[in-house]
């Protein structure tokens, strides 16, 4: 299997609105494409649910539905659950928000880099592709 990733919910909505991709730095840009073409990009729910937020606050002006649509007809992409394991590896993360610790806690479970361009996220996980 080639490259496996984690996204963040800023990063999966710039991927995901074609308008927003001069937001991704070029190595989250290449990192996606590897990942979706070899191997596999896993979505935590909590950033879906902190994308479905923001487009309900018309921070993003794309549907929900399309993103999920297009996640979901993607072989690459993977929506990992938020599950008792994931919320225990966050339980040493406590100086995050909850979507953060989970985002972070996601990419610990699944063993992966992280690809996100939140400074203080890159302090806490060594593996954050940006």
């Amino acid at each position: 299997m080639g490259k496996r990733i984690t996204i963040d919910a800023h990063t999966l909505v710039w991927y995901y609105h074609h308008e927003s991709n001069a937001n991704l730095s070029q190595k989250a840009w290449t990192a996606i494409k590897e990942a979706e073409k070899y191997g596999k990009i896993y979505v935590p729910t909590i950033a879906l649910m902190e994308i479905l937020r923001l487009i309900e606050k018309n921070k993003y002006p794309i549907s929900f539905k399309s993103l999920i649509e297009a996640i979901r007809l993607n072989e690459a992409f993977e929506i990992i659950p938020l599950t008792v394991e994931i919320i225990e590896l966050s339980e040493k993360l406590s100086n995050k928000d909850i979507h953060d610790r989970a985002i972070i806690s996601t990419a610990i479970y699944t063993d992966t880099e992280l690809v996100c361009s939140d400074i203080e996220i890159s302090k806490i996980y060594e593996r954050v592709i940006w």
